[in-house]
Protein backbone atom coordinates (compact mmCIF):
# COMPACT_ATOMS: atom_id res chain seq x y z
CA UNK A 1 0.00 0.00 0.00
CA UNK A 2 2.82 2.34 1.07
CA UNK A 3 4.47 0.92 -2.05
CA UNK A 4 1.25 2.33 -4.35
CA UNK A 5 1.09 5.88 -2.63
CA UNK A 6 4.67 6.55 -3.09
CA UNK A 7 4.71 5.32 -6.90
CA UNK A 8 1.92 7.64 -7.20
CA UNK A 9 3.41 10.89 -5.75
CA UNK A 10 6.58 10.20 -8.06
CA UNK A 11 4.81 9.74 -11.15
CA UNK A 12 2.85 12.88 -10.85
CA UNK A 13 5.79 14.90 -9.71
CA UNK A 14 7.19 13.19 -12.63
CA UNK A 15 4.79 14.60 -15.21
CA UNK A 16 4.79 17.80 -13.34
CA UNK A 17 8.28 18.02 -13.92
CA UNK A 18 7.96 17.15 -17.75
CA UNK A 19 5.19 19.73 -18.51
CA UNK A 20 6.89 22.19 -16.81
CA UNK A 21 9.52 21.53 -18.92
CA UNK A 22 7.38 21.29 -22.48
CA UNK A 23 5.98 24.77 -21.19
CA UNK A 24 9.47 26.58 -21.02
CA UNK A 25 11.05 25.11 -24.11
CA UNK A 26 8.23 25.30 -26.40
CA UNK A 27 5.86 28.69 -25.65
CA UNK A 28 3.42 28.91 -28.42
CA UNK A 29 5.75 28.58 -31.37
CA UNK A 30 5.67 26.97 -34.52
CA UNK A 31 8.20 24.26 -35.14
CA UNK A 32 9.71 22.66 -38.16
CA UNK A 33 10.14 18.98 -38.57
CA UNK A 34 13.65 18.56 -37.41
CA UNK A 35 13.44 20.67 -34.30
CA UNK A 36 10.44 18.80 -33.11
CA UNK A 37 12.11 15.46 -33.81
CA UNK A 38 15.35 17.10 -31.48
CA UNK A 39 12.55 18.24 -29.01
CA UNK A 40 11.24 14.52 -29.06
CA UNK A 41 14.47 13.11 -28.20
CA UNK A 42 15.52 15.79 -25.68
CA UNK A 43 11.94 14.26 -24.24
CA UNK A 44 12.99 10.76 -24.22
CA UNK A 45 16.20 11.50 -22.97
CA UNK A 46 15.38 13.36 -20.07
CA UNK A 47 12.87 10.62 -19.46
CA UNK A 48 15.78 8.24 -19.90
CA UNK A 49 17.24 10.22 -16.99
CA UNK A 50 13.63 10.35 -14.88
CA UNK A 51 12.80 6.61 -15.93
CA UNK A 52 14.62 5.91 -12.24
CA UNK A 53 11.51 7.63 -10.72
CA UNK A 54 9.65 5.29 -11.90
CA UNK A 55 9.95 1.79 -9.80
CA UNK A 56 9.44 -1.35 -9.92
CA UNK A 57 8.58 -3.98 -6.58
CA UNK A 58 10.46 -7.40 -7.77
CA UNK A 59 10.93 -10.23 -4.43
CA UNK A 60 10.10 -7.40 -2.38
CA UNK A 61 12.92 -5.13 -3.16
CA UNK A 62 12.58 -1.90 -4.88
CA UNK A 63 14.64 -1.86 -8.22
CA UNK A 64 15.25 1.69 -10.70
CA UNK A 65 14.59 -0.84 -13.32
CA UNK A 66 11.78 0.75 -16.10
CA UNK A 67 8.96 -1.04 -16.59
CA UNK A 68 7.89 -2.90 -20.04
CA UNK A 69 5.32 0.12 -19.88
CA UNK A 70 7.89 2.78 -19.35
CA UNK A 71 10.04 0.81 -22.19
CA UNK A 72 6.96 0.61 -24.59
CA UNK A 73 6.45 4.59 -23.95
CA UNK A 74 9.53 5.70 -24.75
CA UNK A 75 10.17 3.36 -27.68
CA UNK A 76 7.10 5.12 -29.27
CA UNK A 77 8.42 8.06 -28.43
CA UNK A 78 11.81 7.61 -30.20
CA UNK A 79 9.74 6.01 -33.19
CA UNK A 80 8.15 8.74 -33.78
CA UNK A 81 11.16 10.90 -33.47
CA UNK A 82 12.17 8.67 -37.02
CA UNK A 83 15.22 6.41 -35.11
CA UNK A 84 15.22 3.00 -36.27
CA UNK A 85 15.24 0.08 -33.83
CA UNK A 86 18.99 -0.46 -34.65
CA UNK A 87 19.35 3.16 -32.87
CA UNK A 88 17.46 2.81 -30.25
CA UNK A 89 17.88 -0.43 -29.41
CA UNK A 90 21.60 1.23 -28.81
CA UNK A 91 20.07 4.05 -26.61
CA UNK A 92 18.78 1.25 -24.28
CA UNK A 93 21.20 -1.66 -24.43
CA UNK A 94 19.06 -4.00 -26.15
CA UNK A 95 18.59 -5.76 -29.43
CA UNK A 96 16.74 -4.15 -32.09
CA UNK A 97 14.89 -7.41 -32.07
CA UNK A 98 13.54 -6.64 -28.78
CA UNK A 99 13.21 -3.31 -29.24
CA UNK A 100 10.66 -4.19 -31.88
CA UNK A 101 8.66 -6.82 -29.96
CA UNK A 102 8.04 -4.35 -27.09
CA UNK A 103 7.21 -1.43 -29.51
CA UNK A 104 4.70 -4.19 -31.41
CA UNK A 105 3.52 -5.40 -27.92
CA UNK A 106 4.78 -9.40 -28.67
CA UNK A 107 5.99 -11.52 -25.23
CA UNK A 108 9.45 -12.23 -24.89
CA UNK A 109 9.77 -15.65 -26.87
CA UNK A 110 9.30 -18.29 -24.39
CA UNK A 111 11.89 -21.46 -24.15
CA UNK A 112 10.77 -24.53 -25.30
CA UNK A 113 9.94 -26.79 -22.26
CA UNK A 114 11.67 -29.55 -22.78
CA UNK A 115 11.11 -33.23 -21.33
CA UNK A 116 13.67 -34.25 -18.95
CA UNK A 117 13.88 -37.80 -17.99
CA UNK A 118 15.64 -39.07 -14.79
CA UNK A 119 18.70 -40.91 -15.76
CA UNK A 120 19.43 -43.29 -13.17
CA UNK A 121 23.07 -44.58 -12.55
CA UNK A 122 23.78 -49.06 -12.69
CA UNK A 123 23.40 -49.05 -8.69
CA UNK A 124 19.92 -47.51 -8.59
CA UNK A 125 18.66 -49.44 -11.37
CA UNK A 126 20.32 -53.14 -9.59
CA UNK A 127 18.31 -51.82 -6.64
CA UNK A 128 15.16 -51.47 -8.46
CA UNK A 129 15.24 -55.25 -10.22
CA UNK A 130 16.83 -56.79 -7.00
CA UNK A 131 19.79 -57.92 -9.20
CA UNK A 132 23.32 -57.48 -8.84
CA UNK A 133 25.43 -54.73 -10.07
CA UNK A 134 27.06 -56.67 -12.47
CA UNK A 135 23.97 -58.45 -14.03
CA UNK A 136 22.71 -54.88 -15.34
CA UNK A 137 26.25 -54.41 -16.98
CA UNK A 138 26.13 -57.44 -18.64
CA UNK A 139 22.32 -56.77 -19.33
CA UNK A 140 23.66 -53.85 -20.72
CA UNK A 141 26.17 -55.00 -22.81
CA UNK A 142 23.94 -57.50 -24.38
CA UNK A 143 21.60 -55.30 -25.09
CA UNK A 144 18.46 -56.23 -22.84
CA UNK A 145 18.53 -52.68 -21.36
CA UNK A 146 18.79 -49.52 -23.40
CA UNK A 147 21.71 -47.83 -21.65
CA UNK A 148 23.19 -44.13 -22.41
CA UNK A 149 27.28 -43.05 -22.20
CA UNK A 150 27.33 -40.07 -20.28
CA UNK A 151 30.84 -38.09 -19.93
CA UNK A 152 34.67 -38.86 -21.11
CA UNK A 153 34.47 -42.46 -19.17
CA UNK A 154 31.32 -43.32 -20.78
CA UNK A 155 29.65 -44.29 -17.89
CA UNK A 156 26.59 -46.02 -17.87
CA UNK A 157 23.01 -44.29 -17.21
CA UNK A 158 19.52 -45.69 -17.77
CA UNK A 159 16.21 -44.02 -18.30
CA UNK A 160 14.15 -44.47 -15.51
CA UNK A 161 11.21 -45.19 -17.93
CA UNK A 162 13.06 -48.08 -19.89
CA UNK A 163 13.54 -49.52 -16.40
CA UNK A 164 9.95 -49.25 -15.24
CA UNK A 165 8.81 -51.03 -18.45
CA UNK A 166 11.16 -53.80 -17.74
CA UNK A 167 9.36 -54.13 -14.00
CA UNK A 168 6.47 -54.01 -15.55
CA UNK A 169 7.33 -57.21 -17.61
CA UNK A 170 8.96 -58.36 -15.11
CA UNK A 171 6.26 -58.73 -12.47
CA UNK A 172 3.96 -59.78 -15.12
CA UNK A 173 5.75 -62.80 -16.14
CA UNK A 174 6.16 -63.74 -12.24
CA UNK A 175 2.54 -64.10 -12.27
CA UNK A 176 1.97 -66.24 -14.60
Amino acid sequence: MIFAICQGIIIIIWLFHTLALKEAKHPNKTESASSKRCAIIEQTEEADNDIGLLMAVRNREITSEPTNRAKRKQIAALRKAGLTYAEIGRRLGLSKERVRQIHERIPKPKKPALEFDTLLMTADVARMLGIHVNTVRRWADRGFLKAYAIGPRGDRRFRQRDIESVLVVKSSASTR
